[in-house]
């Protein structure tokens, strides 16, 4: 009875107060061992608010350091659906912390019971949500080897389910765009360690009938891969983005922005009227965007975030910044229609102002385009822009003179080496 009500009034007391956390926690950890349900429940919430406590102090980790991660994983196995849901909850938060912390989670070796519980039919569906934030939080936060980990133990699957769950479809996507990320990496690495070690590969491995080409595609341009060979460069023809955004957007922005440039403010404006490509409005039409990831399918506020702030990075895709009242007056004043006459490159925009003047902007090759690329100023400009809050600015400058200056280099080691973190 005591040792219930000890772990009743902790879930009690550390619910948005986690100061109590250095004399319960220890005391917790042994109750999760406990074998009455009416003892490990309170203590399980207890230790969960503990772990998912706001505060600049890292409670999770004296958590983990206690073992809590191990017991947690025993408890996903309880006869209690009640216990079962909180070990998953609080495991959850566990996930969603550092390197450390999640390699904790996997070496629990949960990850089998956790793809069961998202993917079995079977499962209490409440069960299955806080599991799948296990997946969602580690693909999310973990290192590369952990991701490894994660897609070897089913976390694809997992995540590819979550795609038609309208609350967790955004995680997901982020999730399996990680995953895509770390593969290419490590497929790219891979290739050139073998080639380096004398590895090759078939002569035909492009047209052989389960040739490259061959499995990707019905139709194939042979004449592409030898056409030209050694004269052409096809890594010439790439160019940067400037925004932070769907590429079909950007003359929309860079139109905008040079409205700005030209002294117009939004408080100004009566109408935004917006001439596009028709590839804008089927894939970014969304006139009333309800988060930074929405937006950047958006003309609308693509057109809004290049007036008021002359850029479009990714501040100007935060959440907050979408939702904010300025953001949101301005793109409501945006009327943007499809003229066959506008190439995808192209935009033509007119401010009507509330004095009735109308100031006219077509943008013939939007910035950033093969045949308008960035200079290397706005390259610095946009590196800085990303890197800066990791590196800091004086590391970031240093970075890009390294980079500029790579033709000269013995190798790319100490570049590589000054761009970690």
């Amino acid at each position: 009875n005591m040792a219930a009500a000890f772990a009743a009034a902790a879930a009690m007391l550390t619910s948005g107060n986690p100061l109590v956390l250095p004399s319960t926690a220890s005391k917790l950890a042994r109750l999760l061992r406990h074998d009455a349900g009416r003892v490990i429940k309170p203590a399980l919430r207890a230790v969960g608010n503990i772990v998912c406590a706001d505060d600049d102090r890292d409670f999770t980790q004296a958590a983990v350091d206690l073992g809590v991660v191990p017991l947690l994983r025993g408890l996903m196995d309880h006869g209690s659906k009640e216990i079962t849901k909180e070990a998953c909850w609080t495991m959850s938060n566990v996930a969603a912390g550092s390197a450390g912390q999640i390699q904790a989670v996997i070496d629990s070796g949960c990850l089998p019971r956790v793809m069961a519980l998202c993917t079995d039919a079977g499962t209490d569906t409440q069960i299955r949500t806080e599991a799948s934030w296990i997946v969602l939080n580690a693909t999310s936060c973990g290192s590369e080897r952990q991701i490894e980990a994660l897609v070897r133990g089913g976390a694809v699957r997992v995540l590819c389910a979550l795609l038609v769950d309208p609350k967790m479809v955004d995680m997901a996507i982020e999730g399996l765009e990680k995953i895509l990320q770390v593969c290419e990496r490590l497929s790219n690495t891979a290739a050139a360690l073998m080639a380096s070690k004398g590895f090759t590969a078939s002569p035909r491995a492009l047209e052989a009938p389960r040739g490259f080409v061959q499995v990707v595609s019905t139709k194939a341009a042979w004449h592409e891969a030898t056409d030209a060979l050694g004269e052409r460069f096809e890594i010439s023809l790439n160019t940067y983005k400037p925004f932070a955004c769907g590429i079909v957007v950007h003359p929309g922005i860079d139109a905008c922005a040079q409205l700005r440039a030209q002294g117009i403010r939004a408080e100004e404006v009566e109408r935004i009227e917006l001439k596009v490509h028709s590839l804008v409005l089927e894939l970014c039409g969304k006139k009333e965007p309800a988060d930074g990831l929405a937006a950047k399918f958006s003309i609308y506020h693509a057109c809004a975030a290049g007036l008021i702030f002359g850029r479009a990075g990714e501040g100007e895709f935060d959440d907050e910044v979408v939702r904010s009242d300025a953001v949101v007056a301005l793109r409501r004043k945006v009327v943007a229609e499809v003229d066959p006459r506008i190439a995808e490159d192209q935009a033509d925009v007119t401010a009507v102002l509330r004095d009735g003047r109308r100031v006219h902007v077509f943008v013939e090759h939007a910035v950033g385009s093969l045949k308008r690329p960035m200079s290397d100023a706005a390259l610095a400009e946009k590196f800085h822009g990303q890197a800066d809050p990791v590196l800091g600015a004086p590391r970031v400058q240093a970075l890009i003179e390294a980079c500029w200056g790579i033709g000269a280099a013995p190798s790319v080691g100490s570049l590589v080496e000054s761009a970690r973190s």
